[in-house]
């Protein structure tokens, strides 16, 4: 009668061992299966576009005086551009009417839109404000701060011999990348 050790049964079948009676396996040629690894690569890759914001406008403001008189207020409008645009920004504004009306329906009197002006905050040159040309307030050649670019604009009207009351118009203010 022939005798079979357990090594000599294992090793007929395809190159597994038993080393001390069963307490250890190895698999294959004698390599683990779990220090095997593959290594393979890919590249992250992150498109940012050109982006700006106007945020935090002052939604409206009132300069007043008499008539024949000139009413002035500076920093009358606040915002802020934030863009990581390399060539920086421009900010206009536009009115939206040819002149500043009475609210008073029954009131048929107007300022002419020329009569409003504007000039930023620490500028000396003052702008009629128009409403078929934008007027350019601010110019940046280069992004604005991290946290953006808080602008401010003088405004000041030559009120004529009009009814009282109050005159308003719409100013729409535009912030363009270059």
């Amino acid at each position: 009668m022939r005798r079979f050790t357990p090594s000599a049964v294992l090793g007929a079948c395809g190159g597994a061992s038993l080393v001390a009676a069963g307490l250890v396996v190895m698999l294959g040629n004698g390599s683990s299966a779990l220090g095997d690894e593959v290594n393979g690569q890919t590249q992250a890759n992150v498109s940012v576009a050109s982006a700006i914001t106007l945020t935090g406008l002052t939604p409206s403001f009132t300069l007043s005086g008499l008539p024949n008189t000139t009413a002035t207020q500076d920093k009358a409008v606040s915002y802020r551009v934030t863009t990581n645009n390399t060539l920086g920004y421009l900010v206009s504004v536009r009115a939206d009417a040819a002149a500043l009306t009475a609210q008073d329906p029954a009131n048929p009197d107007t300022i002419p839109i020329s009569d409003l002006e504007v000039k930023p905050d620490e500028g000396v040159i003052w702008s009629p404000v128009g409403n078929n040309d934008v007027d350019v307030v601010h110019s940046k050649d280069s992004p604005s701060a991290a946290g953006g670019d808080l602008l401010q604009d003088d405004y000041r009207v030559h009120i004529r011999n009009v009814r009282s009351g109050t005159y308003s118009v719409t100013l729409t203010y535009t912030a363009a990348t270059r």
